[in-house]
């Protein structure tokens, strides 16, 4: 839908995802590799490597057998709530993430660079591991991956997390005043996934489940 989008001339900053196509490695693997800048929802057991797993395959243990063929990480992996849970308070921003009906909405930003390893790519992918914790419920925590440039700054980093935001808030509109939530799957469907602009021209799939009502 991306390349399609592009092929009919529609321009954007980046790509937004919830966490049902985050968890998905060949989709961010993908938007990486045709160029997009994505930033992507995670689940909080998605596993990270905090270095270079600088995957290689191991050396045969003796001449007997067969010799190794697959690429082993020469590091243990991590679940992102693991990795954020013991950083210092003081490594955690205050940062406007969005505007609201009551003026500028910030947030606790924890950011810091990782590895993501599919356990078949000859070189993980270094990216941006972006954590929010709400000031008024601390326990309300989200978690995002984002290849955008190493040097993008943390306050742009927290902005672009923020703006799925107004997609969500447009489609929960749509059921409550439209009936969009009434109508049958493959409507809902065409509905979720297409490409919404957003105030700096993002592009954001949306979640099919906030849509549909049960």
């Amino acid at each position: 839908m991306i390349k399609q989008a592009r092929n009919n001339g529609i321009r954007n900053n980046k790509v937004g995802v919830d966490g049902g196509y985050g968890k998905e490695p060949d989709f961010l693997r993908g938007l990486d590799s045709s160029g997009e800048i994505f930033m992507a929802d995670v689940h909080k057991d998605q596993l990270i490597y905090p270095e270079n797993p600088k995957p290689t395959v191991p050396e045969p243990k003796s001449n007997r057998g067969r010799k190794p063929t697959k690429l082993k990480a020469q590091t243990d992996p991590i679940r992102v709530d693991e990795w954020a849970l013991p950083q210092p308070e003081d490594a955690w921003q205050m940062l406007p993430i969005r505007e609201s009906t009551r003026g500028t909405l910030s947030a606790y930003i924890l950011q810091g660079r990782v590895w993501v390893w599919d356990g078949e790519e000859e070189e993980a992918h270094c990216w941006h591991l972006i954590v929010r914790r709400e000031i008024d419920s601390p326990k309300e925590i989200k978690y995002s991956l984002s290849n955008a440039s190493k040097d993008s700054s943390v306050e742009r980093l927290a902005f672009m997390q923020g703006q799925r935001f107004w997609v969500e808030r447009a489609l929960q509109d749509g059921k409550s005043e439209c009936g969009l939530g009434c109508l049958p799957d493959p409507w809902l469907e065409w509905l979720a996934s297409p490409y919404d602009t957003c105030n700096d021209g993002d592009v954001v799939h949306a979640e099919t489940s906030s849509v549909r009502q049960r």
